[in-house]
């Protein structure tokens, strides 16, 4: 019961190829190629702003004018950048504390190769067949 108050919950949205179609809206993009395939002589442009706003090409030009995301972009647009800006490099201050070892890596791994994977470090020559 509860998947159904979940699908109640959610916003549905007209299709423009046929307005008795109400699709829920994650749908949206899958039925739209359906549709758009049933009805081939009916013909939207795509609002540059939201590809979900399909528009008749006739009222694209007033629709780009009008368009609630040209907005948001252009106000977006108009607000400093400060993403594009380089940061100052990160200066490590602790670089002094790290402490170097003599550690050989390419030592133990050549020490643990002689080791046996058989048992549990026993040279393969002491295990009994």
């Amino acid at each position: 019961m509860s998947h159904l108050n979940a699908a109640n919950s959610e916003e549905y949205v007209i299709c423009p190829y046929d307005p008795i179609h109400k699709i829920v809206q994650r749908r949206w993009a899958y039925h739209i190629r359906k549709c758009k395939k049933n009805y081939p002589n009916v013909i939207f442009a795509e609002c540059p702003f939201n590809y979900r706003h399909l528009i008749p090409p006739a009222e694209l030009q007033h629709h780009i004018m009008e368009c609630v995301d040209r907005v948001q972009l252009a106000s977006l647009k108009e607000k400093p950048d400060n993403l594009s800006r380089k940061s100052a490099p990160v200066q490590n201050k602790h670089i002094d504390a790290v402490r170097f070892t003599d550690e050989d890596w390419d030592a133990e791994i050549a020490n643990d190769k002689k080791r046996s994977t058989y048992g549990m470090g026993a040279a393969p020559e002491t295990l009994i067949h």
